[in-house]
């Protein structure tokens, strides 16, 4: 049943982030971004999670060729694993005001699980997933944090099934 051929009908991918106009994220699928401390990764992420809330980009808004599609009213979410809330509080306003909103959207939500242990961080995940359908993005801050250690291949390999199942 799962034999791909020439007559199987499959849906196309749907982008959702572009870096510079290529392809960077697509809806059901897992994006990751990587890198030394300091390099800019909450910047990126901040771009991909602004846009993605905003209509239309001002053209004066320097979003580093990032670029999401409109998520037209759909949630999108950040899950800070990592960071004390005061730095989470200070994330999410930098994206509104990225955003040029007077406001945060009712669905842009964001979480800090910086308390919890891993097997928490997993029945909160389940529940969003239970709760929330139709996600249009979510972003886990320190996906490690969602396994007993990040050396643990069977819990790596269960953590992004269960991600790519619910995608």
């Amino acid at each position: 049943s799962k034999r791909i051929d020439l007559s199987v009908k499959i849906n196309p991918i749907i982008p959702t982030v572009f870096i510079s106009g290529s392809r960077f994220a697509v809806k059901g699928d897992i994006s990751m971004i990587s890198g030394k401390p300091k390099a800019g990764k909450s910047t990126i992420t901040k771009m991909i999670l602004a846009t993605a809330l905003m209509k239309e980009v001002p053209p004066e808004t320097d979003t580093l060729s990032i670029r999401s599609n409109y998520c037209q009213g759909k949630p999108v979410i950040y899950i800070d694993t990592e960071q004390n809330p005061a730095d989470t509080l200070e994330f999410f306003n930098e994206v509104i005001k990225i955003t040029g909103l007077a406001k945060a959207p009712d669905n842009f939500i964001i979480l800090n699980w910086r308390d919890f242990d891993f097997n928490q961080c997993l029945e909160h995940l389940v529940a969003i997933f239970d709760l929330l359908k139709d996600i249009y993005m979510i972003v886990i801050d320190g996906i490690t944090d969602l396994i007993p250690s990040s050396n643990d291949e069977t819990s790596s390999v269960m953590l992004i099934r269960y991600l790519m199942k619910e995608s």
